[in-house]
């Protein structure tokens, strides 16, 4: 990797020559006054002059010279060539290499090309390589080839021509590849790891050297400035931790791996500093790493620029000075790389660090050493000509491998096409690869630590894309990038790729918490995001062409070539960098801008024509104008459209997104900095809120203009492709399901506290918080006095009672198809049959984002109906629906509705069966409208189905009651009540609560009357609904207000509410209600019966309870689950269904009544290892959450779930984690 380019194009201004002065006039006079301070000691009003001009900017430290912006590139090689006359002077005089030495940090130091202590570890480093090539090479041709490598400029540039002199026979005719349907190969691609076994965590990372984050530069400033415990965003390379991390998630996510390609660049940036000692301990210590984790599997490595000493210089083979010969490394990696490498391919490596290995028949990979062409490896001054002869062997090697019918992988460092590579390098290359694309199947590369790829283009036809290089990226997350890998499918029969995936973790978000390991997820599949059928040049190519014409597509690349790292996302990518992009995919060969002045010419057609519509369109409405560099602005006041250069999206409807935070990058972020006026035209706003509340007013301004819905439908499918909240598939069926739901907003709620009530329960926080008071308006009367609850020891009759939850029933899951698609849900019929035969999905159910086949739901109700002769109620807590919400109808809901209730009643004819709402069944999932909404976005529909489907077991008024919200109560006999809420109106996700949040549908003051009547009539009263009142997870929270009323009413009636039934997250849980007056006494009891469907990581499962029919108090519940790995390996046999755990046997409990649950809460506060098992009965023995654990952090959060039923009130949960870390230790 290169030092640090990025930041080069932060500086501004311009701090050397000023209009006017002959730069070629400043470099003689610079030699003249360097020359008389050597020989006088005297530094001339001139010179001090000079320096002033020509200094280094200490920002632009750590960056290569090539990469420095204009004008300090120009004026740097005007520079260059002084300084080094200066230092060959001083070695011609005596040839002494202290005073050479002093001379060359003396003016690294008065030009302020680095700190002095950089300055001299780099003289220290390079000193007697520069002093062998002033020896051997001609001192023009030095100062002329030195400063044309290093500046490599219009102005220095880097004069070489040759060809490899080869012959590469005829060229046949080019093979069209056919793809086959046998099973894929998998191929892992690491690169860039810069392990850096200095990193100190909380050190400095804002160093001033090239490299930060190390134990001896010193205290951070502040806070801020500290290095994180997994990497640091800043100039910074990996610690240990990370490395292991990364390596440790490939081997356990990825089950199938046939080879790993390692890119380059084990040693970090401290390249003032290396030597061979260090270099080699670290390369073999990685080596080892990368051995001892994959075992058998096959790494291929290949060498970067950091593994020589000096960085970047591969000596030739003639340079026999040990200290300063590369044959030291070239040796150690012959040695200590796998034993599959055959003796030849250690000679070869031996010679210049380059070997082929033929891994199957008709597979070869061959591995290059490509810094040869590095313009960094000063080396080319003194021996320029296909370096190592490696090309020729390379032409040679393809030869055979074309007579033997193989097909080749190239693996390389540098892309090809960087200017980073010399020109005649890189078309001599260039020329080998079109010779020989019938056998070249893929090339991988490293280096520029971004996820990108580059396309090759025939010799003969410019048009015609030929090959394609796939970059790494990095695990470095050197600079502002985060950690990557990328996973390949491949086709064995052509050894072309199928699709590949980046993994990435937040760094931002890892560092939060240090103690665990990063949340690794996969950040998209090529062929699902960019909707390509493989990864073939003709099917990149046309992408290509698509993000010529498509800048959003483009701006979605830039995401992925950065790998969402927080501070690129916050830079953006204007028009000159997306152009940049482009030029970047298409061009492979260094220096041919063929390919890039084409595709610069279509995207600047497409941003007129953009433009050109733009301004008919909405011009005349919104009083369009242009910035200066020609980019739509508006001028009605709103934050999102003004001018932001470095991070503007337009798209063709006109709206225009300049912020600096992408929304849904924001949601996880801790810490925000909210502005109160909203943003400036020089300052945007950075607080989520503020930018959700604009982006709902851009929709609701683009309605307002001519009320079009395909407007608007357009509006919002721009938005949600640049939020990237979702796939486009899926944000585009998402807008088709709630577009009706949003015009009603537009029209009967645009107003801005409407707005902010709206992005309050989307982005719920502090900063954002749910503006809302109001009180249940019912009397509660007096409550009587507590009645302390008990059960018998030894019940002579019991009740049992089968609790049935979320199902999720998706009619279209297929086994073998896509569960690793992009979706909300996967294992779809639609989503097709999945590149990699892992991703498929298992015939009982997937642990990954997948609902339940109609064989889980069949199979866990004839399972229930087999084995518990004796149930007495079923209890089914919501969610018939799978969560497949983009493509939601109301027909599609009618039918799952209907064909479950039907399941239900026909599997337990003659046992009441009692169904709650859950947050899936309206078709806007969450969304359940009040009843003064009479359009097609009325929730009516749902509530007449049920009301008659549910009709055997409910009274004509509960029939009543369910119309007019969904909620309803029975007595199943005497003494005894059932009350089913639907309490998806508290749940933040229903954004009707934005319109009108006060008490909906009047529910919970039916509710205290109910139980009022009940108390009277002396029933005893179970309590149904979906969502726990004090949840506030991922899965959503219940509004804090509405919790409190319902806390209310529940401590108000503790005498005859013996228990609570919930569902809705998945887990088998409990919560403890305690007094609103004495916050001690527990006084309630809540159950969460999980969930049929094992989305996401957790067994399929039902629970059942025995309860004294005397109190209806619960004395037990027993778990019943099977597993599904086990399960997916035997399709034609049924789940072997057992029995996880009996709850008063496992916790030594003599019932389940407050009190008991309580004291247990209590001892897993104090004794961890029972938290530990309530956490495997809580992921129900699933896998995958079994592999991931829990730490200490998740064992809190688990405690304080349990005694939380009041969202917002954390009075409890605080006193149990004091108990927890006194536990600790």
């Amino acid at each position: 990797m290169v030092l640090r380019k990025e930041k080069a194009h932060m500086i501004t201004g311009a701090l050397f020559p000023a209009q006017g002065i002959s730069l070629h006039e400043d470099s003689e006079e610079l030699h003249q006054e360097l020359t008389k301070q050597r020989l006088s000691g005297v530094t001339t009003p001139r010179l001090q002059q000079l320096v002033a001009q020509y200094s280094i900017p200490t920002e632009l430290h750590g960056v290569e010279f090539k990469d420095f912006p204009q004008p300090y590139i120009t004026a740097t090689c005007a520079l260059c060539k002084p300084l080094v006359k200066e230092v060959l002077a001083v070695y011609n005089k005596g040839k002494d290499a202290q005073e050479t030495g002093d001379r060359v940090i003396t003016l690294c130091v008065l030009f302020n090309v680095e700190t002095r202590e950089v300055c001299t570890g780099l003289v220290d480093v390079y000193l007697e390589s520069a002093l062998y090539l002033a020896e051997h090479v001609n001192n023009d041709t030095l100062i002329d080839g030195v400063c044309g490598l290093v500046i490599n400029s219009d102005e220095c540039h880097f004069q070489d021509e040759w060809t490899v002199d080869v012959d590469l026979g005829t060229k046949p005719d080019v093979v069209t590849p056919a793809i086959s349907d046998s099973p894929t190969v998998t191929v892992v691609q690491v690169t860039d790891l810069h392990y850096d076994p200095k990193y100190t965590s909380g050190g400095n990372a804002v160093c001033g050297e090239p490299t930060c984050c190390r134990s001896a530069q010193g205290s951070p400033a502040d806070e801020s400035s500290a290095a994180g415990y997994w990497g640091d965003y800043r100039d910074c390379d990996m610690p240990l931790q990370t490395v292991t991390d990364m390596l440790t998630h490939i081997k356990q996510t990825h089950q199938k791996i046939d080879y790993v390609y390692f890119t380059g660049d084990i040693i970090d940036h401290g390249v003032w500093e290396t030597s061979q000692e260090f270099n080699t301990r670290i390369i073999k210590e990685v080596v080892q790493e990368f051995n001892d984790f994959f075992g058998d599997i096959p790494v291929i490595f290949t060498l970067g620029n950091h593994e020589p000493t000096p960085v970047n210089m591969y000596a030739p083979l003639d340079v026999d000075n040990a200290n300063i010969s590369s044959k030291w490394l070239f040796e150690l990696v012959a040695d200590i790389w796998p034993d599959y490498l055959t003796q030849e391919a250690k000679e070869t490596i031996l010679n210049g660090g380059f070997y082929t290995v033929k891994l199957r028949d008709g597979f070869r990979v061959i591995v290059l050493n490509n810094i040869v062409c590095y313009n960094s490896n000063v080396w080319l001054v003194y021996e320029s000509k296909d370096p190592y002869g490696q090309l020729k062997w390379l032409a040679e090697t393809l030869l055979q491998a074309e007579k033997d019918g193989e097909k080749v992988h190239i693996l390389q460092h540098i892309p090809t096409g960087s200017k980073d590579c010399v020109e005649v390098w890189s078309r001599e290359y260039h020329k080998i690869v079109d010779r020989f694309e019938n056998t070249i199947t893929a090339q991988f590369n490293g280096h520029t630590h971004k996820d990108e790829f580059q396309i090759f283009y025939s010799l003969d036809n410019v048009t015609r894309a030929n090959n394609v290089a796939f970059n790494g990226g990095s695990g470095t997350t050197y600079s502002d990038v985060n950690t990557n890998y990328k996973v390949y499918t491949i086709d064995p029969s052509t050894w072309y790729a199928l699709d590949s995936e980046s993994w990435v973790f937040n760094l931002t978000e890892a560092n939060l918490s240090p103690d665990h390991s990063p949340d690794w997820f996969k950040l998209y599949s090529f062929r699902q995001e960019y909707g390509v059928k493989n990864l073939l040049p003709a099917q990149l190519d046309s992408l290509a062409h698509r993000m010529a014409a498509n800048h959003t597509l483009i701006q979605q690349y830039q995401r992925f070539y950065v790998k969402v790292g927080d501070p690129s996302l916050e830079n953006g990518c204007n028009d000159d960098c997306m152009k940049s992009r482009l030029c970047d995919i298409v061009t492979a060969e260094s220096g041919d801008s063929t390919q890039c002045d084409l595709f610069k010419t279509e995207f600047e057609t497409a941003l007129k024509k953009e433009k050109k519509n733009c301004y008919l369109k909405l011009g005349p409405v919104n009083s369009l104008t242009w910035s200066d560099d020609e980019v739509v602005v508006f001028d009605r006041p709103c934050a999102l459209r003004r001018m932001y250069h470095n991070n503007c999206a337009c798209f063709s409807n006109c709206i225009c997104l300049c912020n600096t935070v992408n929304l849904q990058d924001s949601i996880s972020q801790e810490v925000n900095q909210p502005l109160t006026n909203g943003g400036t035209s020089e300052s945007p706003p950075t607080d989520k809120c503020t930018l959700c509340v604009n982006t709902v007013k851009e929709v609701y301004a683009v309605y307002e203009a001519n009320k079009s819905r395909s407007d608007l439908k357009d509006a919002i499918l721009a938005l949600c492709n640049f939020y990237r909240k979702y796939s486009e598939v899926v944000c585009a069926g998402s807008i088709n399901v709630h577009l009706d739901m949003i015009i009603f907003f537009a029209e009967h709620a645009n107003n801005d506290t409407i707005t902010r009530r709206f992005c309050s329960l989307y982005l719920p926080s502090d900063s954002c918080e749910f503006e809302d008071e109001w009180v249940v308006d019912v009397d509660l009367g007096t409550k009587p006095d507590v009645i302390t609850p008990s059960v018998p020891g030894i019940l002579n009759e019991s009740a049992v009672i089968v609790h049935v939850s979320d199902l999720h029933f998706d009619p279209t899951y297929t086994p073998g198809n896509n569960a690793a698609c992009d979706a909300p849900t996967c294992c779809k019929e639609e989503q097709g049959r999945p590149t990699n035969p892992s991703d498929g999905a298992g015939y009982w159910g997937d642990y990954r984002n997948c609902d339940s086949p109609l064989q889980l739901v069949n199979n866990t109700l004839q399972h229930i109906k087999q084995h518990h002769q004796k149930i007495d109620y079923v209890y089914f807590t919501g969610d018939f629906v799978y969560h497949g919400m983009w493509e939601s109808t109301k027909e599609q809901h009618t039918q799952i509705i209907t064909s479950i209730v039907r399941a239900f009643n026909e599997t337990f004819q003659g046992t009441p069966v009692f169904f709650a709402l859950g947050n899936h069944e309206p078709v806007q999932a969450n969304a359940y409208a009040p009843l003064d909404v009479n359009t097609n976005v009325s929730t009516k529909w749902l509530f007449e189905l049920v009301s008659e489907l549910w009709s055997p077991y409910i009274t004509e008024d509960a029939k009543q009651t369910i119309l007019q919200g969904g909620f309803y109560t029975v007595k199943p006999r005497d003494g005894f009540r059932v009350i089913v809420l639907n309490n998806i109106v508290c749940l933040n996700n229903n954004y009707w609560l934005a319109y009108d949040s006060r008490d909906p549908y009047n529910q919970l003051k039916w509710l205290a009357e109910t139980l009022l009547l009940s108390e009277r009539e002396g029933d005893k009263v179970h309590i149904l609904y979906h969502v726990p009142s004090g949840m506030n997870n991922q899965w959503g929270s219940c509004l804090k207000i509405w919790g409190r009323e319902f806390h209310k009413i529940v401590d108000r009636f503790e005498n005859i509410v013996a228990a609570h039934f919930t569902g809705h997250t998945h887990y088998d849980e409990f919560h403890v209600f305690y007094s609103t007056e004495n916050a001690t006494r527990a006084n309630g009891v809540s159950f969460n019966g999980g969930s049929g469907t094992p989305f996401i990581d957790v067994n399929p499962n039902y629970k059942t309870y025995t309860v004294d029919p005397a109190s209806w108090n619960v004395v037990d519940s027993d778990m019943w689950i099977f597993n599904l790995t086990d399960a997916n390996s035997k399709p034609d046999q049924d789940p072997d269904w057992f029995k996880l755990y009996s709850f008063r046997d496992e916790y030594g409990v003599a019932n389940l009544l407050p009190a008991q649950l309580d004291s247990l809460a209590h001892r897993m506060a104090a004794n961890h290892t029972l938290l530990q098992e309530y956490y495997r009965f809580y992921v129900k023995n699933g896998d995958p959450s079994l592999a991931r654990g829990c730490d200490d952090a998740c064992l809190k959060e688990k405690l304080c779930e349990i005694v939380t039923v009041e969202s917002g009130d954390l009075s409890k949960c605080e006193q149990l984690d004091r108990e927890f870390q006194l536990g600790v230790e």
